[in-house]
């Protein structure tokens, strides 16, 4: 998606909480939390793409990734990645029990957010972060990244590790480690 275009739609809607796409940096920082042999991967607010491709690239070709958006222009953008590991699904993180159920997934070995938490009520961020700590194998991992650090009370309430790392420009990555 070209820049003018993810800055239109930034524009029309409201939940879009970035006006450009990750930047390259900050996916760098993050994947190598992303294990190669992680099987199960689900992305909550992936918008167009800019993280799903290198993870897509990363993850060996057994590998399945679920990506749930909301925005549907971001949808239309992430339906035409030509893999078949990709599975697209329009709706809201706050349903991620119900879309793995549905799709027969047992366990999620990484689960990684984009998603504006900022935005959220506090019930609805403990319910993410709950249901993604649920989903997690023993040893899964649960990666957000953010423009605040605030996400941390809630991933501690959850998980055994938390690691703050930055990325250029000022962004969170926040990575939560099960076991």
């Amino acid at each position: 998606m070209k820049r003018f275009d993810f800055i239109k739609t930034f524009m029309r809607d409201i939940k879009v909480a970035a006006f450009a796409p990750t930047s390259r940096r900050a996916i760098d920082r993050m994947l190598p939390y992303v294990p190669k042999n992680a099987q199960m991967v689900v992305e909550y607010g992936p918008g167009d793409g800019v993280i799903t491709k290198p993870l897509l690239q990363r993850l060996s070709a057994g590998a399945q990734i679920i990506v749930i958006e909301q925005n549907e222009d971001f949808v239309r953008e992430l339906e035409r990645i030509q893999d078949s590991r990709l599975c697209v699904k329009q709706g809201d993180a706050l349903f991620v029990a119900e879309y793995l159920q549905e799709a027969g997934i047992k366990e999620l070995d990484v689960a990684i957010s984009g998603i504006p938490f900022s935005f959220l009520k506090p019930t609805q961020r403990e319910h993410i972060v709950a249901q993604t700590h649920e989903a997690l194998s023993p040893n899964g991992v649960f990666i957000v990244y953010q423009f605040s650090p605030f996400m941390l009370f809630y991933l501690r309430r959850w998980f055994a590790n938390v690691k703050l790392r930055l990325a250029w420009p000022l962004f969170f990555i926040m990575i939560a480690t099960k076991g």
